[in-house]
């Protein structure tokens, strides 16, 4: 199957992004100036080097006018085959695999989609996983069983008496 490319947004001339997720820049001169009087610098096309930021998503290096910018790969392959996106929407892999930038696997979405995403794909962390975290399985269980009161466990485990109920009531850590 062949490969599809397009210009990226604000970077026409520059940048393309492909239907299967890689960037490529363009050959092109640039006239600068240095101490000898103006001169053309000639930069051949290359496709572009794919970095991994922290949350897992690749993203790449754009310059222009001598300003570089990171640009997320999946962003950019968004915009240029669905379309600018819409007001506070995202961009949402259908398959819930950060790295699979291809157009197919691309759409445009709300914060509650993508919830809804993490916990059909099972990538959403739960429990001591999740980053915000306080509390482990076992004082979890300690909690439940306890009947000592919201605000004397709350004490004892470091936590705001409202964790305690939501524990209790199975809102939070509901998969214990």
């Amino acid at each position: 199957m062949s490969e599809t490319w397009k210009p990226v947004a604000g970077y026409e001339g520059c940048y393309e992004v492909s239907d299967k997720g890689r960037v490529r820049s363009l050959a092109r001169q640039v006239k600068s100036q240095n101490r000898w009087g103006p001169v053309t610098l000639r930069w051949p096309g290359k496709l572009l080097t794919l970095l991994e930021n922290q949350d897992g998503y690749f993203k790449v290096l754009l310059s222009k006018n001598g300003k570089a910018t990171n640009k997320l790969v999946s962003t950019l392959v968004a915009e240029a085959f669905l379309g600018p996106r819409p007001e506070g929407a995202l961009v949402l892999h259908s398959d819930g695999n950060a790295k699979n930038n291809r157009a197919v696997n691309l759409r445009y979405g709300t914060q509650r989609d993508n919830m809804q995403d993490s916990i059909k794909h099972g990538t959403r962390p739960k429990g001591r996983a999740h980053k915000g975290a306080k509390l482990t399985e076992k004082q979890v269980l300690e909690i439940r069983a306890s009947a000592e009161s919201h605000v004397a466990l709350a004490a004892r485990f470091g936590v705001h008496p409202s964790t305690v109920r939501l524990v209790r009531t199975g809102k939070n850590w509901a998969h214990v």
